[in-house]
């Protein structure tokens, strides 16, 4: 597996044993966490796993807007502009489920 963020690309280890354990995350993991142990040797960077967490479901998050309320006077909007009626919130239904958010993150390419 390989596991990356805004700086690096790190090679997930998963040894046979943690394989079976963790089989669903392994391979149904759209987003995946990953507890274990770091090696780095030069700019090689490798994580031997030991816990793997599936939170795709938290996928949903990335595509929905959670700064709706305002948090502070300066956040509330004095003379608010006439807003469509086509997107009034009432006419806007919300999906909760992580399915539409399958846009936000590539399908991972599984050699199995």
């Amino acid at each position: 597996m390989t596991l990356q963020d805004e700086t690096h690309i790190a090679n997930i280890v998963v040894w046979v044993r943690t394989f079976e354990r963790f089989r669903p995350e392994v391979l149904g993991a759209r987003l995946c966490a990953v507890d274990g142990i770091v090696q780095k040797e030069g700019e090689v960077i490798h994580v031997v796993a030991s816990r793997l967490h599936d939170y795709s479901p938290l996928l949903a998050r990335l595509s929905g807007n959670d700064f709706e309320t305002a948090v502070t006077n300066a956040d509330e909007v004095r003379r608010p502009v006439e807003a469509d009626s086509r997107s009034h919130p009432r006419n806007v239904r919300h999906n909760l489920s992580y399915k539409p958010a399958a846009g936000v993150m590539p399908k991972g390419r599984n050699f199995h």
